[in-house]
């Protein structure tokens, strides 16, 4: 079964994506769906909850975590701190000013609320005698 999601992920499928200057990680997503919002889980190891930030404009929902690093140049790596950038375009059937994140374990979980009108209705059948 198919199903198509409002929530579109606009990004390419590669683990590295190139901006200008900087270099992110695309981070590994899960999304669900129930009767009242949509929620995204982003993986995000080494972004806390300081260093995450979530922007929306123009309906394209935009996660940026970055790794906090110290001041000491490594002799030897085998481990690259780059940040990481995931963007989403939403649809018009979110509430924006209600959408809500935080930070678990080292995985981001945004919440993106359904506007009333998104959200499925039960509808009363009438039986006339």
């Amino acid at each position: 079964m198919n199903k198509t999601y409002e929530l579109e992920k606009i990004d390419k499928h590669k683990d590295i994506e190139q901006h200008q200057d900087s270099c992110y990680i695309i981070p590994s997503c899960d999304i669900y769906e129930n009767s009242d919002a949509y929620i995204i889980e982003a993986e995000l190891p080494g972004v806390n909850k300081d260093n995450l930030d979530v922007q929306i404009e123009k309906n394209i929902l935009t996660l940026l975590g970055k790794i906090s690093k110290d001041n000491t140049n490594p002799i030897y790596s085998e481990c690259s701190l780059t940040d990481y950038k995931r963007v989403f375009r939403i649809t018009d059937h979110i509430s924006i000013s209600e959408i809500t994140a935080k930070m678990e374990n080292g995985v981001a979980i945004i919440t993106l609320p359904k506007d009333e009108k998104a959200k499925p209705k039960k509808i009363q059948i009438n039986i006339n005698n």
